[in-house]
């Protein structure tokens, strides 16, 4: 998934813009302005240095809480649930889409922990695959230490 991000925040873009044109939504027209301003911006910032693929600190959960994964799982979930309903009064269709993110964050979350998870199982086999290669190379050359 790390490898498609442009592709999926274009998907994004293209369907906020189809959304605010087909729904004549004015505030939701503007939200996807300061979208696309501030992902050019973070695009720009980000083209300068090797990315480490991890998602950033989740500054305002933060406040509240101070584990990472709490923050990420519960609070920011219930922040995009509470700033949605709050937006519900000025922009229905902005209010729902900002809900919506919450449940986005619970799966993108998810799928991150999966692959941090699967990625430290195959460091884990791999080194047993090392240990036994060595292993055998040992047994057939003998232990030159």
């Amino acid at each position: 998934m790390n490898g498609y991000r442009g592709f999926f925040s274009a998907i994004a873009g293209v369907f906020m813009f189809y959304l605010a044109c087909a729904l004549q939504d004015q505030p939701l027209m503007n939200y996807w302005a300061a979208w696309i301003i501030a992902v050019f911006i973070q695009w720009q910032l980000s083209r300068k240095e090797i990315h480490s693929q991890y998602g950033g600190r989740p500054v305002i959960a933060h406040i509240l809480v101070k584990d990472e994964g709490t923050a990420k799982l519960i609070v920011e979930p219930v922040i995009c649930l509470a700033a949605g309903y709050g937006l519900l009064g000025w922009s229905d269709v902005l209010g729902k889409l900002v809900m919506s993110a919450a449940g986005s964050l619970l799966f993108l979350e998810n799928y991150y922990k999966h692959s941090r998870q699967q990625r430290e199982r195959e460091v884990i086999d791999a080194r047993i695959e090392a240990e036994a290669l060595n292993q055998g190379m040992r047994e057939r050359l003998g232990d030159y230490r």
